[in-house]
């Protein structure tokens, strides 16, 4: 697969990995810089495999199902709201890689960021909505004053409101919006 295939997986690490995301021929800002801990998890887990060494972009091994959709919203976590969940007194709810079990746990947890077959925009009203995710999962999503607020399955909130926060990025099928949080669904 090369990069002129627009696949999704290629548009998504080219959003999360530089600062200028080339994106259907335009550029626009994407804040990668803050997307480094969310793509490092990502490649753990596999999910974005090929793309380690930014020298090997054109190189995809696979489109991951979750993220073949017309339809998206990704809910990235900015790196200070990972690095946080990591140091957590208690433990990280981040699951571990396990290649023994082809990083099942972590994939499966990634999938939480992906909503599918909706894009979501800082624009839209939205009071209250529940949406799911790429693992089956729900999350709970309102959207006031340009500011997108989630709720996830254990009562977690996360927002958009940050000023570190990028929101809106556009990307193959959907769309990117950075979190300062990070999200659980058990």
């Amino acid at each position: 697969m090369s990069y002129s295939d627009n696949s999704i997986a290629t548009q998504l690490y080219d959003s999360l990995s530089t600062t200028t995301g080339y994106l259907f021929g335009s550029s626009l800002y994407t804040g990668g810089a803050n997307y480094n801990e969310f793509r490092r998890l990502l490649i753990k887990a596999e999910v974005l495999n090929g793309f380690s060494d930014s020298r090997y972009m054109s190189q995809c091994a696979f489109t991951p199902d979750f993220l073949d959709t017309e339809d998206y919203t990704c809910l990235a976590p900015t790196n200070a709201a990972i690095l946080a969940e990591m140091s957590r007194p208690g433990g990280s709810r981040i699951p571990e890689t396990n290649a023994a079990d082809g990083n099942k746990a972590l994939k499966e947890y990634l999938k939480y960021y992906f909503i599918k077959t909706n894009v979501i925009w800082t624009t839209d009203n939205i009071s209250s909505a529940s949406y799911v995710t790429a693992n089956g999962a729900t999350l709970d999503v309102s959207v006031q004053n340009g500011v997108i607020n989630i709720t996830d399955k254990v009562g977690g909130t996360a927002t958009t409101g940050n000023s570190d926060c990028v929101t809106n990025v556009m990307a193959k099928g959907g769309n990117i919006h950075q979190i300062n949080s990070v999200l659980n669904f058990k």
